[in-house]
C-alpha cells in the first residue's frame, strides 16, 4: 500500500499534470502514507494467513502466547518441510497438529513435531559427542608430545593443556557455526506464576557486604508488598 501510495505520487509529479491538481491530490496522498508508517499490519496478515490459523489450534496452547519473532521462525520450518514434501505449507501444518492431538506432555506442542521430530522423523544428534571426543583428542595429542620425554610431564599437562584447546574449539564452533534460534514467548501480561523461578548466585562476601544483600531483599519484598496492596 504504502508502495502504490508512493509510485502515485511519482507518476503525478512527472506527468506534467495542472499544478493545483497535483498538489491537492498529493495533499490527500502524504497523510496516507504517514497514517500507513504507524500501522501495525502483522496481526492482518496472520488473521489471514492459514498456516497460522492452523498451527494456533496447539493442542499445548503454547504456540498462540510466542512471540511474533519465534512465531515467525516456526512457519519457516513449516516453509521448509513444504518444499523438501512437496506439499502446500497448511498441510504440513494440519499434519503436525494431528500429530501433537492425540498425545500428552511435550509432544503435545506442535513444535514438538517441527523441531525436535520433525514430521515423526527419529533425529539423533551427536554434536555433543563429537565436541567432547575432539577435546579429548587434541588435548591427549598434545600431552603425548610432550609424554616422549617423560610420561609425567604429559600426565600432569592433561589439564592445563585442556583448557587452551576447549577455547580454540569453542572459538572455531562460534565462527563457523549459525547461532540456534531461542524461542520466546510474548509474556504481555508478565510471567505466569507457573513461569517464574528463582535465580541463586553464590557469592564470598564480607559481613558488610552480607548485610547490603539482606537490606536489598528486604526493600524488594516491601515494594512487592506495597505494590499488591495499591492494586
Amino acid at each position: 500500500m504504502k508502495a502504490a501510495a508512493i509510485s502515485e505520487l511519482a507518476d503525478l509529479f512527472g506527468s506534467g499534470i495542472d499544478g493545483d491538481f497535483a498538489a491537492r491530490t498529493a495533499e490527500k496522498l502524504f497523510p496516507t502514507l504517514r497514517a500507513l508508517s504507524t500501522l501495525d499490519f502483522s496481526e492482518m496478515l496472520e488473521n489471514v494467513d492459514k498456516t497460522e490459523q492452523i498451527l494456533r489450534q496447539d493442542p499445548a496452547g503454547i504456540y498462540p502466547n510466542k512471540s511474533e519473532k519465534t512465531r515467525n521462525h516456526y512457519k519457516k520450518r513449516v516453509e521448509k518441510h513444504a518444499k523438501i514434501y512437496h506439499v502446500s505449507e497448511y498441510r504440513i501444518a494440519e499434519h503436525v497438529l494431528e500429530l501433537a492431538q492425540p498425545v500428552q506432555g511435550i509432544a503435545s506442542h506442535v513444535g514438538y513435531w517441527l523441531f525436535t521430530r520433525p514430521m515423526q522423523e527419529d533425529k539423533v544428534s551427536r554434536s555433543g559427542e563429537i565436541y567432547i571426543f575432539a577435546n579429548l583428542l587434541l588435548t591427549l595429542a598434545l600431552a603425548l608430545a610432550f609424554a616422549e620425554k617423560s610420561m609425567a610431564v604429559g600426565l600432569l599437562l592433561l589439564l592445563p593443556f585442556s583448557e587452551p584447546v576447549k577455547t580454540v574449539i569453542d572459538y572455531l564452533l562460534l565462527s563457523f557455526t549459525p547461532p540456534a534460534h531461542i524461542p520466546r514467548m510474548e509474556l504481555e501480561n508478565g510471567v505466569p506464576p507457573s513461569g517464574r523461578t528463582i535465580c541463586v548466585i553464590s557469592a564470598l562476601r564480607d559481613k558488610n557486604g552480607i548485610e547490603q544483600v539482606f537490606e536489598i531483599g528486604t526493600n524488594s519484598a516491601a515494594n512487592d508488598i506495597s505494590a499488591t496492596e495499591n492494586q
